[in-house]
């Protein structure tokens, strides 16, 4: 036995999992267990439950701000609508999305009090971005299903992190023990505390009766589909610490492919896209709360332009975001506009979806092309796939938008010259060549403009344009134009 151990009998460490579920559950989070029992107990068919709801959330001035803010947010409001009322909220957003939001709201702020230490935020972090992934794995089940697997995913770590809150003279012991190179963290904690984090909250989800779907995940036995859903939640987000172009990611994506019936590619553009949401999310929290693990959330950017933080809004890509009613006019006025905009980012943190988002409205609105698409190079650089489409375009081309990065097709050609391309039926056979039967099955025939999105010397995508939708030609200015936003955008970019 080392000074250290004894040093934690010195302390009067508790040992075991009973002590430890004893003190985290009746001594140290008393009111956390009465509030998520509670929230728990409420039903959406009950009027009463409805009532009380709106109760809980007025009796605190903080949640109920919280609660109006993320309710408008554009992760779960679709209408557009906006409301200023709790009772509002709930009708808007459902009963059970506003419990799920009162439950992990009043976690979160009871772990994140005071000053938390970086392993209690890597833990929330990571909790957090697994109740994300959880909830869109089961995004066809009914509302309170979906809401169940959110919060049991949310609290598949409640044990760890509480430890990290508020283990008092342990947490010292067992992080200086972590620190020492070679350790293996689950024997450190069993040594130091006399169990395991998994045990603990086991402990405490029986303590605080949370629900079978949580304690099924935390079980080695056949799995429900909630627990199931819980369980490769929580995989997700700790694979996705390690990069998306990582190993871990890999194994991943192919479970979640599987689990989704979709192909590989789809899965991992769609966990990207939720983590950018949970981002978003983190970010609408607000207070000095959630937004402190908002940068711990592996995301698009990640891999886009290697940040360490994502700057997501919460867009969803893959979307037509409009159809014009005949084809759309060239608007001088609204091209500067967004240009201005755009040359302002560069001075300060750019959002990067608004970035790409602002550029397609000005290829679509303001230059009057009939359609544009941003693709992104997936992580790797060996294939290009469509993210956001605006305009006039066929039916699902985002998700047709998918090809390899190839010497011998258009992407290949443009990503080694990176400069803006204008194809049409002018080029030479061998330039005609590199646009195949499939990429044609996909953009459709005819004429249009190309070009890189170059960070810091290196194409990370593109923006592509045309207007075969009206069947006009494509000019010099509308070329012009094209590559001045195309420009503009990887400048912004390359700024930071």
């Amino acid at each position: 036995m080392d000074c250290m151990t004894s040093d934690s009998q010195k302390m009067n460490i508790p040992y075991g999992t009973k002590d430890w579920v004893n003190r985290l559950a009746r001594k140290e989070m008393p009111a956390l267990a009465h509030s998520v029992q509670h929230l728990n107990g409420l039903t959406a068919t009950a009027e009463a439950s409805v009532a009380e709801l709106v109760k809980v959330v007025l009796e605190d001035p903080n949640l109920t701000s919280r609660i109006i803010r993320i309710s408008n947010s554009a992760h779960y409001n679709k209408t557009g609508l906006r409301t200023n009322t709790v009772s509002r909220a709930i009708s808007m957003i459902g009963f059970d999305t506003i419990r799920s939001l009162c439950i992990s709201s009043k976690v979160i702020d009871a772990l994140l009090h005071d000053a938390p230490n970086d392993r209690l935020l890597s833990v929330v972090a990571e909790s957090f971005h697994s109740a994300m992934q959880a909830k869109a794995l089961v995004g066809q089940s009914k509302s309170a299903v979906k809401e169940e697997v959110f919060i049991s995913a949310l609290m598949y770590q409640i044990g760890e992190a509480s430890f990290w809150c508020y283990g008092g003279d342990a947490v010292t012991i067992v992080d200086a023990k972590m620190r020492i190179p070679g350790a293996n963290k689950d024997d450190v904690v069993e040594e130091v505390i006399g169990t395991k984090f998994k045990r603990l909250t086991f402990g405490l989800a029986r303590a605080w009766r949370l629900g079978d779907t949580l304690l099924g995940a935390l079980q080695n036995k056949p799995l429900t589909p909630g627990a199931g859903a819980v369980r490769l939640g929580h995989e997700i987000s700790a694979a996705a610490v390690e990069g998306w172009d990582s190993p871990k990611v890999e194994v991943i994506v192919k479970k979640v492919a599987k689990y989704k019936k979709i192909d590989e590619e789809e899965a991992l553009m769609e966990l990207i896209d939720c983590a950018d949401q949970t981002v978003a999310l983190a970010r609408e929290w607000g207070a000095g709360k959630a937004e402190k693990i908002e940068g711990l959330i592996p995301s698009s950017a990640d891999f886009e332009l290697e940040n360490d933080e994502d700057e997501s809004s919460g867009s969803q890509p893959l979307d037509v975001q409009g159809k014009s009613e005949g084809h759309v006019q060239e608007d001088h006025e609204l091209q500067l506009n967004i240009l201005r905009e755009l040359s302002l980012m560069a001075g300060s943190k750019p959002d990067i979806n608004l970035v790409f988002n602002m550029v397609l409205e000005g290829l679509h609105r303001g230059i009057g092309l009939d359609a544009a698409i941003l693709a992104l190079n997936t992580p790797g650089g060996k294939n290009v796939l469509g993210r956001y489409v605006i305009g006039d375009t066929g039916e699902g081309i985002g998700k047709r938008f998918n090809f390899p990065i190839k010497k011998n097709n258009i992407f290949g050609y443009l990503f080694e010259g990176t400069t803006p391309f204008w194809f049409n039926e002018k080029e030479p056979a061998s330039t005609k060549a590199l646009v195949s039967a499939e990429i044609k099955a996909a953009i459709g025939e005819g004429e249009f403009f190309i070009a890189p999105i170059v960070v810091r010397g290196r194409p990370i995508g593109l923006f592509y344009a045309d207007n075969h939708s009206s069947r006009r030609p494509l000019s010099r200015d509308q070329f012009a134009a094209f590559n001045h936003f195309v420009q503009q955008v990887s400048l912004v970019l390359s700024a930071h």
